[in-house]
């Protein structure tokens, strides 16, 4: 009886069908973003990829980065010169007292204040311009005599390059001013033109005694000129915020 219900149950297995060669493949069909990136037109794209170009351009404007720079290249030009002015005085001081007895506690104190500097620096630069720079540290060995700490601070690499950021910040200072300062005062006297030949009753150009009143495109286009230059100065400040970034990150970090 066991063997009749198992026969009874049991389901004869059917033969597989050879499968063609001539058989067309089955393709599987496409995906839902397939089938809407095939019927995106060509100037879709395009017109894409033209307002991607015209964000990156004037998204220069809403960059933290951009006013950052800014901010950081009008201080530079006070730190510079505070800068140049101890790294100067205290390392000819430091030389020059070297043969009194009061020369290396001296020199100690300078080179111990120019890592203080640094420190401030890199602080500086890490709030202004984004670059996190951690500096490093200044003795090997705590509760150390202080004139080991006077040859732990000579032998260190890092207080050399600190002391040559601290003289070079002021030239580079007075380059960052002098351009940021002149390109933006510059943009600006353009963009401030077709307001000031609205407002004012003054001739634009004066030939002698006569005077010479320009056509209201004139400045108009004079307008859109000084917003493009304004515009290339703000790239060229956030590029120098870049810049100045690497070249901290690379004299002050440990």
């Amino acid at each position: 009886m066991k063997a009749k219900t198992a026969t009874s149950i049991a389901r004869p297995v059917g033969r597989r069908r050879p499968v063609q060669g001539n058989a067309p493949l089955v393709q599987a069909p496409a995906s839902a973003g397939q089938q809407a990136a095939a019927r995106i037109p060509v100037d879709a794209i395009q017109t894409a990829a033209s307002a991607s170009a015209l964000g990156k351009i004037l998204g220069v404007y809403a960059d933290p980065l951009t006013w950052g720079a800014a901010f950081f290249i009008l201080v530079s030009l006070v730190t510079g010169i505070i800068y140049f002015t101890w790294a100067v005085t205290g390392l000819a001081l430091s030389v020059s007292f070297l043969i009194l007895i009061l020369g290396l506690p001296f020199a100690f104190v300078f080179l111990l204040s120019v890592r203080g500097l640094a420190l401030v620096e890199a602080r500086l630069v890490g709030a202004a311009l984004g670059m996190s720079i951690a500096p490093a540290p200044l003795f090997g060995k705590a509760g150390s005599k202080w004139w080991e700490r006077l040859k732990a601070l000579v032998a260190d690499r890092n207080t050399w390059s600190a002391l040559l950021y601290l003289v070079l910040q002021m030239p580079l200072g007075v380059i960052y001013f002098s351009v940021t300062v002149s390109l933006v005062a510059l943009a600006l006297g353009l963009i401030s033109a077709p307001l000031l030949y609205v407002l004012t009753p003054m001739p634009v150009i004066m030939i002698e005694s006569q005077a010479l009143r320009l056509p209201i495109w004139a400045p108009v286009l004079t307008g859109i000129a000084g917003f493009l230059l304004l515009t290339a100065a703000m790239h060229i400040i956030r590029g120098i915020g870049r810049w100045h970034g690497k070249y901290a990150k690379a004299l002050l970090a440990g």
